[in-house]
């Protein structure tokens, strides 16, 4: 039994005195599947972080939005509805925030 990419060394000698060259094969085998999987953990985390900053932008932009709209209601003697607007946006955003911090972060894993 093997634990690991490579096989012993005792193993890579008697594949090389079988088929000359075989464990030169082996071991760049082993070397390119180590760089394929560093590539997709390396995609996964730039994905995730575009991800993450993608949310954050757009969550701003509704943010900014919605306190824009309340701000022009109040002005414009909408007080009622301003509140609700405001409120619902600042409680929607608090709410986003607290529970993203208390919600389990997701683990990255290497796919298998």
């Amino acid at each position: 039994m093997m634990s690991g990419p490579l096989p012993s060394p005792e193993i890579l000698a008697q594949y090389n005195a079988l088929i000359p060259g075989a464990a030169d094969r082996i071991i760049a085998m082993a070397e390119n599947d180590s760089a394929h999987l560093q590539t997709i953990e390396k995609m996964t985390v730039t994905a995730f972080y575009r991800e993450r900053q993608t949310g954050q932008t757009f969550g701003l932009i509704i943010a900014l939005f919605g306190l824009s709209v309340a701000a022009l209601l109040a002005m414009n003697n909408h007080e009622t509805t301003a509140s609700i607007i405001g409120g619902t946006t600042i409680v929607g955003l608090v709410g986003i925030f607290v529970i993203g911090r208390l919600a389990p972060a997701k683990t990255q894993s290497s796919p298998e």
